[in-house]
């Protein structure tokens, strides 16, 4: 048999929630004798992963009439170590990164007194740094200190970008952690370190 030098490409087929675009899965199949990565049949994938209780989980409405299978040929080998970061844009079926939630604050220390405050802003952006104005989810605010003026620290994104303010505690304190949390999952967390004087 003649050695192929000549690199395949590789073909991942990316199972994901047809709601969500969440991924759920990945699959690739090479093939020895062609020394070369395969295209493999939707339906067979999906038959393959139907019984697996712990994809089911994660499919909306645990149905699996919500799960769709995309091949790319593209896809940086990078991605397929933290496909975490991805999703699938569900209108034109192709893999995306994640947008990412930046949090910043008008002020970096606040005073350990219980009255002083600070606006805290939330933005989700794509990789290009730019708000990302078509996201309009819900944004969970967490703290280790201090208390936010939302109702369990749930945020209402509209064009991507929102606020909530947070009040010190009465006490001193090096560090103050902020974290989000994007509750439909379609975003990266982010974080900021806020102090108490």
């Amino acid at each position: 048999m003649k050695k192929n030098n000549k690199k395949s490409k590789v073909i991942t087929h990316v199972v994901f929630d047809n709601k969500t675009g969440k991924v759920i899965h990945t699959h690739q199949r090479y093939d020895v004798e062609k020394e070369a990565y395969c295209e493999c049949n939707p339906k067979e994938i999906l038959r393959l992963i139907e019984s697996d209780d712990f994809i089911l989980k994660q499919v909306s409405g645990r149905d699996l009439k919500n799960l769709d299978v995309v091949m790319t040929t593209d896809m940086p080998e990078q991605w397929s170590s933290r496909l975490s970061g991805f999703l699938v844009d569900t209108r034109s079926k192709k893999l995306i990164e994640m947008p990412k939630i930046e949090l910043s604050s008008d002020k970096k220390e606040l005073e350990g007194d219980g009255k002083d405050k600070t606006t805290i802003e939330i933005k989700v952006v794509n990789n290009k740094g730019k708000v990302d104005d078509s996201y309009e989810g819900r944004i969970k605010i967490s703290t280790n200190r201090g208390k936010l003026s939302a109702r369990g620290g749930v945020v209402k994104l509209k064009k991507g970008v929102g606020q909530i303010t947070l009040i010190s505690a009465n006490e001193t304190v090096d560090r103050v952690s902020i974290m989000a949390q994007c509750l439909e999952g379609k975003c990266l967390m982010g974080d900021l370190d806020l102090e108490f004087v």
